[in-house]
């Protein structure tokens, strides 16, 4: 009789531990070939620089391991923990080279139709190449619930924790297509502190990208200029900030010791 509730407890755990696994639900693909239009609120404790809001067009191919995107924002310059300041804004189109080794990040950007085309090629470090679909799944993203989303109703979650940041995934609860992500990074040795950003996708168009698209790699266009000093960014007080002129040499350092400023792919702070 012992042996019979033996093998009924043991089978019974093993029923258990069967539909546990197998009730437990699979993280949704990524895309991994798409073009969309992106909007991205971005904002800090202090207003370092990530304080901005954009609208972007973003084209990513896994295949092609390139990533392009073409943005319009506006920043507010403080960073003094007060008000905002007069705004700085910039048109930028942003070309990320996995092929290359190192990759590479050939960058254009115009402050104000008066101003020459500042192209700087600079490292790709930092940004990881457009990853996997199964990504998600790869890297254990925890099932997070659904939540009502103002702009595409009822969408689950799926969060990733990785040191000090936290990042959730939202797709739509009817043909889980990705829609939206926020994340928080919380880091207090750096000069930006806590950052917070919501990012929405429009208009996503999945299948292949033209090659076109992501031509002029590493090469900047012969009208353009390598070197220029930015529009005077004034803190709220009235005080200026010392102005410096953007050249190869300080593009690197500020890509690096600063990735998630902006014109990044959403997944820079997936470390696989």
């Amino acid at each position: 009789m012992k042996h019979y509730f033996k093998l009924i407890i043991f089978f019974s755990t093993l029923l258990i531990e069967f539909w546990f696994i197998n009730c437990q639900k699979v993280a949704p693909l990524l895309p991994s070939e798409y073009a969309a239009n992106v909007v991205q609120r971005k904002w800090n404790h202090n207003g370092f620089v990530v304080n901005n809001t954009y609208s972007q067009t973003t084209y990513s191919s896994y295949s092609q391991k390139m990533w392009r995107t073409d943005t319009v924002t506006f920043s507010y310059c403080s960073d003094d923990h007060s008000q905002p300041g007069p705004l700085n804004s910039l048109s930028a189109s942003s070309l990320l080279d996995f092929t290359l080794y190192p990759p590479q990040n050939t960058y254009l950007t115009v402050f104000s139709i008066s101003d020459p085309v500042l192209c700087v090629n600079g490292s790709a470090v930092g940004f990881p190449a457009p990853p996997p679909p199964n990504i998600l799944q790869l890297i254990h993203a925890i099932y997070a619930g659904i939540e009502f989303d103002r702009e595409f109703g009822k969408c689950e979650k799926w969060t990733v924790i990785s040191g000090n940041t936290v990042v959730t995934f939202f797709f739509t609860v009817d043909n889980k297509q990705f829609v939206r992500y926020d994340f928080v990074v919380t880091d207090d040795q750096a000069r930006q502190g806590e950052v917070g950003v919501v990012t929405y996708y429009y208009n996503m168009f999945q299948g292949t990208i033209p090659s076109h698209i992501f031509s002029g790699s590493n090469a900047c266009p012969d009208y353009t200029v390598t070197s220029f000093t930015p529009p005077q960014c004034i803190k709220s007080n009235q005080n200026t900030q010392t102005k410096k002129s953007i050249t190869k040499d300080i593009f690197d350092e500020f890509f690096i010791k600063y990735p998630n400023i902006p014109f990044i792919p959403y997944y820079y702070f997936l470390k696989y």
